[in-house]
């Protein structure tokens, strides 16, 4: 789920002007009823075919997630052989990459298997649209600790430039949200490192 377009660069915005355009993007958009019933309609899917589906998926996932940890291994080789330093802005960049691909793989898997587990049992409509009210309540309203964590579950990475803001998200940490629940999808927010260009300090 993304909103604009550009890189991290030279514009120089107010912290709180930047804060408050990403909450205005996740509540009036993201949140938004009819986009998260477009984001999450894989979710709302209950036939044989979608469970077989996401069985594969789960299964290309797995894979895939074994691979960006071999990726980060053979990162860490090289430095350990001196092939590459650890100031080198491209082993940082691609380290950064790499567990963040890792983690977002975590994501989708854990939204699967409980996707999986729970077979019939689906999530309606009216589940997400209520979902939508009570981060957006809390994202306006609730208390900054809460409100951080929030955001810090919806958006993996803000960059801006001269002429954009780009938001970017996660589509699996929104599905395990939904799924499990909004106050147990928080209490599992990655710890990683994001790429925040300006809220990495905010006050969200």
């Amino acid at each position: 789920m993304t909103g604009g377009a550009g890189r991290c660069e030279t514009r120089a915005i107010r912290q709180d002007e930047l804060d408050r355009t990403v909450l205005s993007v996740l509540t009036d958009r993201i949140l938004h009823r009819d986009r998260l019933l477009e984001l999450l309609q894989a979710v709302l899917e209950k036939s044989d075919t979608a469970d077989a589906q996401r069985h594969q998926d789960l299964d290309r996932v797995r894979r895939e997630k074994v691979e960006a940890e071999k990726r980060i291994r053979r990162l860490l080789e090289l430095l350990e052989e001196g092939l590459m330093s650890p100031k080198d802005p491209q082993f940082a960049e691609r380290l950064t990459q790499h567990r963040q691909n890792v983690a977002q793989l975590d994501a989708s898997a854990r939204s699967l298997t409980l996707q999986l587990e729970r077979g019939p049992q689906c999530i309606s409509e009216e589940t997400i649209a209520k979902f939508g009210k009570l981060i957006s309540e809390q994202l306006r309203d609730g208390n900054p600790a809460l409100r951080k964590a929030y955001v810090r579950l919806l958006i993996d990475a803000v960059r801006v430039n001269n002429e954009t803001i780009h938001i970017q998200g996660s589509k699996a940490a929104l599905e395990s949200a939904v799924v499990r629940g909004a106050d147990a999808a928080v209490s599992m927010v990655p710890g990683f490192d994001r790429k925040w260009c300006r809220l990495q300090d905010s006050n969200l």
